[in-house]
């Protein structure tokens, strides 16, 4: 964690949008405007300040009729075989049993008035859980939620000055 003037705009490929005030004040809201799976955007009903940036949640949530769209698509680009039927391990709905999965596709969140989308790892958003591979997004019907698996390898910048949340891919083993 860093303070004070080290910022991102020297940095390539940066992620900026703005935040957006709403109820309640404590949350930060950004206006998540689709997630792209291998380049297939898939786009929320209502996109301003629909989602809140939290690292204090491990897990990403996305309003169920979003999360439903994500799944199916991910479904489409993976591919059916190997997907955990049964005795998902709890809160995640979309497993692959361990091993069956050859290639992940290229998950984006595409952000309000930003250049680029964010890309994620791999690991950003696929985790060993027990004996199988799972999302690590999950379905909610409360607000969507930017966890932290999602924030990891990202430098996060608050500019509450100008009301703007910044992501810079960053190796945090270097830094």
């Amino acid at each position: 964690m860093k303070f004070g003037v080290d910022t991102q705009t020297t940095r390539t490929e940066v992620v900026t949008t703005p935040l957006v005030i709403k109820f309640p004040s404590t949350y930060y809201y950004l206006s998540l405007e689709s997630v792209s799976i291998n380049g297939n955007l898939v786009k929320p009903f209502q996109n301003v300040g629909n989602i809140v940036i939290d690292s204090g949640a491990t897990l990403t949530s996305l309003k169920s009729d979003l999360y439903d769209q994500v799944e199916a698509a991910i479904i489409d680009a993976i591919g059916p075989e190997g997907v955990v039927e049964r005795d998902q391990p709890k809160p995640y709905t979309l497993c692959y049993r361990d091993g069956s999965v050859k290639n992940f596709p290229l998950i984006s969140f595409n952000f309000f008035d930003a250049d680029y989308g964010l890309h994620f790892t791999q690991s950003n958003v696929f985790g060993k859980v027990y004996e199988s591979i799972c999302l690590l997004i999950i379905p909610t019907d409360e607000h969507s939620i930017l966890g932290n698996f999602q924030q990891v390898s990202f430098n996060i910048e608050y500019d509450l000055d100008q009301k703007t949340v910044s992501f810079a891919p960053a190796d945090c083993t270097k830094e």
